[in-house]
């Protein structure tokens, strides 16, 4: 069953979603001239830097609230931006954008209505997934995952391309830094603990002691194991488990965790 039932007339073509009824409209257009369209695209290509660093200004500003810090750098390298992130900016875009926006259209008479309706074409423009929207992405993952302002330490703002470089930095030393295995995923669970927020789902308190004690007496008699075959082979000399483990969790906490 398709998610819309597509509808057309002469100027537009209309979606509606088969289980909410909500429906959307999108203009048709007449094709442009080629050397029309090659000359707005080739204006898009050449503003193409300028609309990148607007957009990191901007949200550089937008991030820059204590509402985010809830956010900030608690995302692991390989999951999704949580939602709740993304609505929370856009309740900021809104706060922080229209004064702005709105203000030079009030400042010439412009009424109410219009102002209203050009202040929502630009909002619908910056989520089409152009240029600013581009942008915000690559500038969202840094937030989420570094846990930083996409500006550097004197001040200036980083380019998109140098937070694509510093994002790949990012999940290239938590690769290296991996612990596989079921390990993993305890240093893992570890950090979230000592990251834990009033949103986070501890479950049965009870029932979490049970099975810790429980993995943690089978993982103690495995390691007596280990160290008695270590010593049969000659070779007393076993690593520092312990001192591993505590370095092992401490990357993890200092590492991204989810909220």
């Amino acid at each position: 069953m398709s998610k819309f039932d597509v509808s057309l007339n002469e100027t537009n073509i209309t979606f509606v979603n088969v289980k909410t009824q909500k429906a959307e409209k999108f203009d048709l257009f007449e094709p442009m001239q080629d050397l029309e369209a090659i000359r707005v695209v080739n204006g898009e290509i050449k503003n193409r830097e300028n609309v990148s660093r607007a957009s990191v200004s901007l949200l550089a500003h937008i991030l820059n609230n204590p509402r985010l810090d809830g956010y900030k750098g608690k995302t692991p390298v390989n999951e999704i931006i949580p939602k709740e992130l993304k609505a929370a900016v856009r309740d900021l875009e809104n706060e922080f954008l229209k004064p702005i926006f709105t203000k030079p259209l009030e400042d010439k008479g412009a009424k109410p209505a219009q102002v209203e309706k050009q202040w929502q074409e630009f909002a619908s423009g910056l989520r089409d997934g152009g240029g600013y929207a581009n942008s915000k992405s690559r500038v969202l993952a840094y937030f989420a995952i570094c846990g930083a302002l996409p500006v550097a330490e004197n001040g200036k703002c980083l380019t998109v391309a140098a937070i694509d470089k510093l994002l790949l930095n990012a999940k290239d030393g938590v690769t290296a830094e991996k612990v596989d295995g079921i390990a993993g995923k305890l240093v893992k669970l570890s950090a979230e603990l000592a990251n834990r927020t009033e949103k986070t789902d501890l479950g049965s308190l009870p029932t979490a002691v049970a099975a810790l004690k429980s993995m943690l007496a089978t993982y103690e008699g495995l390691m007596r194991e280990e160290a008695e075959r270590v010593t049969e082979l000659g070779n007393p000399a076993i690593l520092p488990v312990g001192a591993q483990a505590k370095a092992a969790i401490g990357k993890a906490a200092a590492a991204p965790a989810t909220v």
